[in-house]
């Protein structure tokens, strides 16, 4: 290729040698060497400029399908979260019902168990109560058998003390159960 522009451009001076004979007006061919020129020039600039060009454009391509291929996946995963909060959402009148229904069993729960322990409570504050006064009842009456006992030895004692013929008796009695 180098060698065939240099055969036209060899060729095209030698028709400007030739053309610029006379004097007259503009000839079309004054026009050869700068079209030359830019043949030339854009021919070079697009040999030269032909890959770093492509190479943007196929970058270019490349960056906008990874943007694509990105927000179609940001997409897909908000609507994932947006199925997976409407099935959070519908389910919260479901999940309401059952804590409602929860709370109710455990608050019936809890009355039947405060109302047995309040009656087992009361049950066995009874019996504490009725053992409480059976104990002193006995107690009573067995500090009362006391003071009686004594009370009828005091008053043997001193009967036995007046009465000598008495004291005879007691002392002879005693003696015989020894």
């Amino acid at each position: 290729m180098g060698k065939t522009l240099l055969t036209i451009y060899i060729l095209l001076a030698s028709f400007k040698a030739m053309a610029s004979g006379g004097e007259g007006g503009g000839h079309i061919f004054d026009l050869l060497w700068p079209f030359i020129n830019f043949l030339i020039l854009f021919g070079f600039l697009a040999f030269k400029m032909r890959k770093p060009i492509s190479d943007g454009f196929t970058k270019n391509a490349k960056e906008v399908e990874e943007l694509f291929n990105h927000a179609e996946e940001r997409s897909k995963e908000a609507k994932i979260k947006f199925e997976m909060y409407q099935k959070k959402i519908s389910g919260i009148d479901s999940e309401t019902t059952r804590i409602l229904k929860e709370a109710d069993e455990d608050s019936a729960t809890f009355k039947v168990n405060a109302q047995k322990s309040t009656t087992e409570n009361i049950t066995r504050l009874e019996k504490e109560s009725v053992n409480k006064v059976e104990q002193e009842k006995n107690n009573m009456l067995q500090s009362l058998s006391a003071e009686l006992i004594e009370e009828v030895l005091k008053e043997t004692k001193s009967k036995v003390g007046q009465d000598k013929d008495l004291q005879k008796k007691v002392t002879q009695s005693l003696l015989a159960k020894i």
